[in-house]
């Protein structure tokens, strides 16, 4: 898939608007503070879970569908969402993000709709698909965090990329999808669904000045979390809320 705008038809949400179970339920809008004039508001999301999920693999590159558990987690995240003024929703090009963005964006049928490469997870070279309860597999994943937390962030994983590399990518997404200062087309209010290491990535960018070694100070990041992020008109950002699910 190309990047670019995404065309698409989205089914109606599951329950009526009027029903009274969707009156009971939680509205995200209800829990933020406003947003200051001439700001930015980004609600950086998860996807819901797969399969690969549930069995522990390591899933970057590498796509799956949402498994019923996750398709509910989605139906969910646009019911949690379903009175955000948004202007763009955003994800990644991986069906189990897209996926999940569908379910926001039935909300919002007039919203623009974006998909995006740079928005896929970080490709995990040789760990693809390996099962991280295996302890040489769970030892070698667990030394390349070492080594980013200390500051090697050009550390690559053997054949796949390093989380500059991600960052790199991530950022110029940020620009496409108008959520930072001087974007092309900024927007004001943005939905990304992305993934669990691309979301740590981002917002150690955003809210550690760009020392993407802290990425895991914004674990966990559990499936169709939303992290909320303000961002000024000067590109200073702001932490709202942290996984929420």
């Amino acid at each position: 898939a190309k990047d670019g705008e995404y065309k698409y038809k989205f089914e109606p949400p599951g329950v009526l608007p009027e029903s009274r179970e969707i009156d009971d339920f939680p509205d995200l809008m209800q829990m933020l503070p406003p947003l200051v004039n001439g700001s930015s508001r980004i609600y950086l999301c998860r996807h819901g879970e797969t399969e690969h999920n549930v069995k522990g693999l390591i899933n970057g590159f590498h796509d799956t569908w949402l498994n019923v558990k996750g398709s509910e987690q989605a139906e969910a995240l646009g019911l949690f969402l379903r009175h955000a003024p948004l202007d763009r929703i955003c994800s990644s090009t991986a069906i189990r993000a897209y996926i999940t963005a569908d379910r926001v964006a039935c909300w919002h049928p007039k919203c623009r709709r974006y998909f995006l490469r740079d928005l896929l997870e970080m490709n995990y070279g040789v760990l693809e698909g390996m099962a991280l309860h295996n302890a040489t597999i769970r030892q070698f994943y667990n030394e390349l965090k070492q080594h980013w937390a200390k500051g090697n962030v050009k550390q690559k994983v053997p054949k796949g990329e390093s989380p500059c590399d991600v960052e790199k990518r991530a950022t110029e997404a940020l620009l496409k999808c108008g959520a930072v200062p001087f974007s092309h087309h900024p927007a004001k209010h943005i939905v990304i669904v992305g993934h669990g290491r691309l979301n740590k990535i981002i917002m150690a960018g955003l809210l550690r000045e760009g020392a993407i070694e802290a990425m895991d100070e914004f674990s966990p990041q559990e499936n169709c979390c939303v992290n909320v992020i303000d961002v000024s008109i000067t590109g200073d950002a702001k932490l709202v809320s942290h996984n929420l699910v």
